[in-house]
């Protein structure tokens, strides 16, 4: 497993993995996922800092399907609407082709999403019911 995209892919099963250990604590139908699109930054907020969003903000998704919830999530965030004068200089994603996250790091953003359905935690296939 020496190859970046093999680790990437063994990284994003075990967040998947880790993931199915938790939900497995709980009654599956007691659980409702919240995803909040907002001042989304080209870095994990784990980093201790903030940048300036990437696109405008989104809004807020919720539902009782974990994945679908993260796909559409992710679909959600348009590379169309970058605001390009906030992107690193380092992470400038001219002429690539794929999702904006993708663009930015070189990493699939759908593989979780293929993890956790490997993994029968989902299903991928959502529908948006905005509420204004």
């Amino acid at each position: 497993m020496d190859q970046p995209e093999e680790r990437y892919k063994a990284f994003q099963a075990g967040m998947a993995g880790a993931c199915q250990a938790v939900l497995g604590r709980f009654d599956r139908q007691s659980v409702y996922y919240v995803s909040i699109l907002m001042n989304i930054t080209p870095l994990c907020d784990c980093w201790g800092f903030s940048t300036p969003p990437l696109v405008p903000d989104v809004g807020i998704l919720a539902g009782d399907n974990l994945v679908a919830i993260d796909q559409a999530s992710i679909d959600l965030i348009d590379y169309r609407k970058l605001i390009k004068e906030n992107v690193p200089d380092q992470l400038n994603p001219p002429g690539k082709k794929g999702h904006l996250f993708q663009r930015l790091h070189g990493k699939d953003p759908y593989e979780q999403i293929r993890q956790c359905v490997a993994l029968g935690l989902g299903k991928p296939e959502y529908k948006i019911t905005e509420i204004p």
